[in-house]
């Protein structure tokens, strides 16, 4: 297998496993992805920004008063109802009595017996039980099953959001995606911790996380509606969605982004001014918003505040070693080696240990035929790394290459 095939295959592997969490591990804070939840790139307070009055926000809301309403309690409940047939599944392949530890293994295999199956799917926008019937899902509607079916067995399981790396998208090279992922963090009782996760290659210990409430993921559930009619553009659908996204947590500021987006594309410039001022101030460190509200500006001639927005996006953007990162894979697969060189070496800057850049540079200096440096530093890299299956990973291509020296 030559390298570049070697790389993709190793970005685009599925992970059915389980990975411990470190009790090392930081939260480094603060999104369009189908198959977890997402918000189209288009206040500081040493931005000239007003927040939103109750005032504008409730314009907001009554341009949303016809769209349907919902019992954001009740529609919880539903979204992680297991049936009496779910129940009789799970009881068959986890017995009681045994231990917490092996009554997660026993979700675990109950999910990917045959009988069942389910495999991955990014537009398998499904409650639990939907996902049972059907055997799809996309990372947040499988940890919804996951999150049912472990709670029925007495495991304390919850939601768990996941930042990932910013990523152009493709066909427009204005539109830049950040990606946000979820999976199960399952509480196995005296400070141990488990995370189960349904496609492991978008998982590192490295990246910002969050638990969620179920009503959280709920409201990013209706959220990844309205992003795929957004692609469809049907802003009908899209504003329902996102009323529902609201009714469930008011404060997503993924949600107030994308409403933002729609007022915007639907001549609603008032309204999607209002919707990205509001969402600033829910994070004040969101680029994304910023980039969003700086070509609303743009557009609207206020150009003064549009470029100040601009400016201010792109230092946030360049602070962050992900989007550096991304551009580095990005520039890989083009082959154009160079760049993904200088790409890569500023997300090194910035976070020196992180074992995913040491090995995207090891792979690149190996490209550009320096199979001595990349054989060092992929060695760094394998002893940085502490997700074991990312670690026989790099094993066996430390082994691969020696043998090819």
């Amino acid at each position: 297998m030559d390298l570049f095939r070697t790389k993709q295959a190793e970005l685009s592997r599925f992970g059915l496993l389980f990975k411990s969490l470190s009790s090392r591990l930081q939260s480094l804070g603060t999104i369009l992805c189908i198959c977890c939840s997402a918000v189209f790139i288009g206040s500081c307070s040493s931005l000239p920004l007003a927040v939103p009055s109750d005032a504008e926000i409730s314009k907001i809301y009554r341009a949303l008063a016809s769209y349907p309403q919902i019992d954001a309690e009740r529609e919880t409940q539903k979204f992680l109802l297991m049936t009496e047939d779910m129940k009789a599944y799970v009881d068959t392949y986890v017995p009681k009595g045994n231990g917490a530890g092996q009554r997660l293994v026993q979700v675990f295999k109950a999910i990917h017996q045959p009988s069942l199956g389910v495999t991955y799917s990014a537009g398998a926008h499904f409650n639990a039980q939907e996902v049972f019937e059907a055997g799809r899902a996309n990372c947040l509607s499988y940890s919804a099953l996951f999150i049912a079916m472990s709670r029925h067995v007495k495991l304390k399981a919850r939601f768990q959001e996941v930042d990932l790396p910013p990523s152009w998208s493709q066909g427009s090279k204005d539109l830049l995606l950040r990606f946000r992922h979820v999976n199960v963090v399952i509480n196995l009782g005296s400070g141990r911790e488990k995370v189960a996760d349904f496609r492991l290659e978008r998982f590192s210990h490295f990246y910002p996380r969050r638990e969620i409430t179920d009503q959280q993921a709920l409201s990013l559930h209706y959220n990844n509606l309205a992003v795929e009619a957004i692609f469809e553009k049907d802003w009908e659908q899209t504003l329902s969605m996102l009323a529902l996204a609201l009714a469930a947590d008011s404060e997503r500021t993924i949600v107030w982004s994308n409403l933002g987006l729609v007022f915007k594309r639907t001549g609603e410039l008032e309204l999607a001014d209002i919707a990205y001022r509001h969402a600033l101030s829910l994070d004040s460190h969101d680029y994304s918003v910023m980039n969003n509200l700086a070509q609303l500006y743009r557009q609207t001639g206020k150009q003064e505040l549009s470029k100040l927005l601009s400016e201010r996006s792109s230092q946030h953007r360049n602070k962050n070693p992900y989007f550096h990162y991304a551009n580095a894979e990005a520039d890989f697969r083009n082959e154009d080696y160079p760049a993904a060189i200088k790409h890569i070496d500023r997300a090194l800057r910035i976070k020196k240990h992180e074992a995913n850049f040491m090995r995207l540079k090891a792979i690149i200096l190996r490209a550009l035929g320096q199979k001595d440096r990349a054989l060092t530093l992929m060695k760094k890299a394998y002893s940085l790394e502490e997700n074991k299956p990312t670690k026989e990973a790099i094993y066996k291509m430390l082994e691969d290459w020696k043998s090819s020296l």
